[in-house]
């Protein structure tokens, strides 16, 4: 039997009982784009690939929580404009499109120097934000994913991490210039992003990770913010009969719990007949 329809919930928080004031994080669901203190379930029906998505706004840079909610509306009118680009070329576009828009239009009147100069002028010149998502077809998906917001596959059984976080020390052990112990040190002082989107006309596309993968109705797509990376592995495992809104609950909760000091989000989302 064809799968075709999707069951999925939402939770995203401020955290404010870390003392966060806004919610940096934003959310793609069903077409819409939710940032706030939002908590909601949905039914889509696949009669076209479907999109669901997280962007975390980097913190340290100006609008954060304007730089997540303008990545996935800008991603979610891509969708709606047209199915067909790949994803990998439809964030290449995003991220030009992000840098293109704090160019007014009057500023083609002007030198090349200022139209730069109009675009610094910008309050949201230089907010930056990660992007991870996926596209849903029948039984099948594709994960993209910039930054280091994250992307699960978990059943009752295990909890499988699709991504690699996008980060200085990650690129250097890659490369062979860092030790693998590394890689989960927090006091690493090269733990910064290395790939993002950027609202900068100068910044060039970073290269996003695309997974593909077959799903199948045991299984749960999870996308989160990392405000959720101080969960365990094992927790992400998804109890048998859970329902997706009582197992996004469960681990915000968890996340709050362990003393995330972060905004945090968490899309589950999974197909039924």
């Amino acid at each position: 039997m064809a799968l075709n329809r999707l069951q999925a919930a939402l939770l995203t928080t401020a955290n404010r009982e870390a003392g966060n004031t806004a919610n940096e994080d934003a959310a793609l669901l069903n077409g819409t784009v939710h940032q706030g203190e939002v908590f909601l379930e949905a039914t889509l029906r696949l009669a076209s690939p479907n999109v669901i998505a997280v962007s975390d706004g980097v913190h340290s840079s100006p609008c954060a929580d304007v730089a997540s909610r303008t990545v996935l509306e800008l991603l979610e009118r891509s969708y709606r404009q047209s199915s067909a680009k790949l994803p990998a070329r439809r964030v290449r576009d995003l991220q030009i499109e992000l840098g293109e828009m704090l160019i007014p239009a009057w500023d083609d009147e002007l030198e090349e120097d200022d139209d730069e100069r109009s675009s610094r002028d910008d309050p949201r010149f230089g907010m930056t934000a990660t992007l991870v998502g996926v596209e849903l077809d029948e039984g099948s998906g594709t994960i993209f994913h910039i930054g280091d917001s994250k992307a699960w596959i978990v059943s009752s059984r295990e909890a499988r991490l699709m991504t690699t976080d996008h980060t200085i020390i990650n690129s250097m052990i890659e490369d062979g210039l860092a030790p693998e112990a590394s890689r989960h040190s927090s006091s690493s002082r090269y733990q910064g992003l290395d790939r993002f989107l950027v609202a900068d006309s100068m910044h060039t596309p970073m290269r996003c990770d695309v997974v593909e993968f077959k799903f199948s109705t045991e299984q749960t797509i999870v996308l989160c913010s990392d405000g959720l990376d101080v969960v365990e592995h094992r927790s992400f495992v998804r109890r048998p009969d859970e329902a997706l809104s009582s197992y996004v609950q469960r681990l915000v909760a968890r996340a709050c719990e362990l003393g995330s000091d972060d905004n945090v989000t968490c899309i589950a989302a999974s197909f039924s007949t």
